[in-house]
């Protein structure tokens, strides 16, 4: 008869098969003393299955009736309280009954790799589940090689609902692993995550369906995610130029886990896509005609991933996922800070430009200043325009505010303190996102929802107290108790409405990496396959 086999793993579900198949059926009854010897009763699904049978009760298994001739092969199904939409794996025929049938996670692989780091995670594209996540840095440097390691977090057997509980990270070596030499480009650091990915991927039976990545810049040719085809692979090449530090180490990740991982199909999700639905008189820039014609000089846009999750993300929460004139203004807030007006779910304006440079004032960004500048320091000091443009991307915004950090949580605590240079840091923050904010209410027509999200938006309370304060004419108020409440990681609204039409604020955790992995599975198909519709 059919008798439950080892602990499942990651909500895995295990059904061995031995002795007289005819007592196999899809509705058989497994006794409790058959669960508490398997571990059973410490999943979910297994709890659902230990309840019913203490009750006398059958526990269906979905799947045709099995006759007396049934294999092993043939017991398909899901478990008792599993989600549907997963995956089968069909055993062959001939293999000895007390082979397993079991429950197979499908997961896509995320890969960011920035020009000197490579972060990564294996997500469940339809329940977002991460199963691993790392981040190797210092890449392309000695620190990076045969003594270098990066951190990795997996996901191990857990009794809570998303049956995944991520370990905390640890410190992997990167001196090659299973024959992977050692190395300090993307390449070879890849090869080694890659390995670890694969291994912990077939010990936990979770089935890498697709490759993700996320490429910063997409041009005008790219105004959606891609399936990575030799003429998409050009088309990334040929946007350099408009992202010199980032497109060259975002092709690098993608042309080391093609020839890694050649069976699986790759998707490249862009910064930049979500923005290329703003008019033109949001993306031109008045400046000579040969500019725009040669060398594509106009306003892109960046973080478009993570403006199109939380705007979406925010209807959801509001059920107003179908108003097509929907106004919302998302503020993603972390060392890099933009903003996007959102009007029926296509973004009509942001605030960076043709680099993420223009717009608010970031950890390290200048954001918007007078393009005069640049003149009128080169000549008083003799330096060039790379040493300029340097010091404006990596000395100016709050580090260069306050004189001591970027780092908002250092900034706040030293203006308590009485930090005099670190309190104009913040105003002058807090007054360029609010006048930021309410002239995008000017593409939008007015507003119906403001997201904070980003480091500083999803943590900081006396940023987002401080900038509701100077919106109160378009009529935010603040709700303090929900306010404080809103923070690592717990999102929702922030405001209190007292006209029915009033606006409202929210705090919205991002994840780009869900929408790369659901990117990547819908436009390989992995989605609709489970019965999942696109997200």
């Amino acid at each position: 008869m059919s008798r439950v086999g080892e602990r499942p793993r990651l909500g895995h579900f295990m059904i061995t098969a031995a002795g007289d198949h005819s007592e196999i059926s899809p509705t058989t009854t497994w006794t409790s003393a058959r669960h508490k010897a398997s571990g059973l009763h410490r999943c979910a699904a297994g709890r659902a299955a230990l309840g019913a049978t203490r009750q006398g009760r059958k526990v269906p298994v979905a799947g045709p009736p099995i006759g007396p001739d049934a294999t092993v092969a043939s017991v398909v199904g899901r478990p008792p309280g599993s989600r549907p939409g997963r995956r089968w794996r069909r055993l062959p025929a001939n293999l000895p009954t007390d082979r397993k049938v079991r429950l197979v996670s499908t997961a896509v692989l995320v890969l960011n790799c920035g020009s000197s780091s490579l972060k990564f995670a294996v997500i469940d594209p339809a329940d977002g589940r991460r199963f691993a996540s790392g981040i190797a840095e210092r890449v392309g440097t000695p620190d990076v090689g045969a003594h270098g390691t990066f951190a990795m977090s997996i996901g191990t057997p857990d009794e809570g609902p998303s049956g995944v509980l991520m370990t905390p990270k640890s410190t992997i070596g990167l001196g090659g692993v299973d024959g992977v030499a050692a190395g300090n480009d993307h390449a070879a650091v890849l090869a080694v995550v890659l390995a670890r990915v694969q291994e912990w991927a077939r010990d936990l039976d979770v089935d890498l369906v697709a490759v993700g990545h996320r490429v910063v810049h997409g041009g005008e040719e790219f105004g959606a995610s891609t399936i990575l085809d030799d003429k998409a692979i050009e088309g990334v090449r040929a946007c350099i130029p408009l992202a010199p530090l980032h497109n060259p180490a975002n092709l690098a990740g993608i042309e080391a886990s093609q020839a890694m991982l050649p069976d699986v199909p790759h998707v490249a999700v862009f910064d930049t896509a979500f923005h290329q639905s703003m008019p033109p008189v949001a993306y031109r820039y008045a400046v000579p005609p040969e500019w725009v014609r040669d060398y594509q000089v106009r306003r892109y846009g960046f973080h478009g991933t993570s403006h199109r999750y939380v705007s979406g993300r925010a209807a959801q929460l509001l059920a107003v996922t179908h108003d097509p004139d929907l106004r919302v203004i998302t503020a993603h807030l972390g060392n890099g800070c933009s903003l996007t007006a959102v009007k029926g779910g296509l973004s009509v304006d942001t605030s960076m430009g043709l680099t993420p440079l223009e717009g608010v004032v970031m950890g390290t960004r200048s954001g918007d200043l007078d393009p005069g500048i640049l003149g009128y320091i080169a000549g008083r000091t003799g330096q060039d325009v790379d040493e300029i443009t340097d010091a404006l991307n990596k000395r100016s915004g709050l580090l260069g505010l306050s004189g001591r950090s970027n780092d908002m949580r250092e900034l706040e605590a030293a203006a308590e303190a009485g930090d005099r240079d670190a309190r104009v840091a913040l105003e002058v923050f807090v007054y360029r996102l609010a006048k930021y904010i309410a002239s995008l209410t000017v593409p939008l027509g007015g507003l119906d929802i403001l997201v904070f999200t980003g480091g500083i938006g999803e943590n900081s309370t006396l940023v987002r107290a401080e900038t509701i304060a100077l919106l109160g004419h378009f009529g935010l108020r603040l709700d303090p108790v929900a306010n404080a409440a809103c923070v690592r990681g717990e999102g929702g609204r922030i405001t209190v409405q007292e006209e029915a039409d009033d606006p409202v604020a929210l705090v919205v955790p991002t994840d780009e990496e869900l929408v790369i992995a659901r990117d990547a599975a819908d436009l390989t198909g992995v989605l609709s396959r489970r019965g999942v519709g696109p997200s």
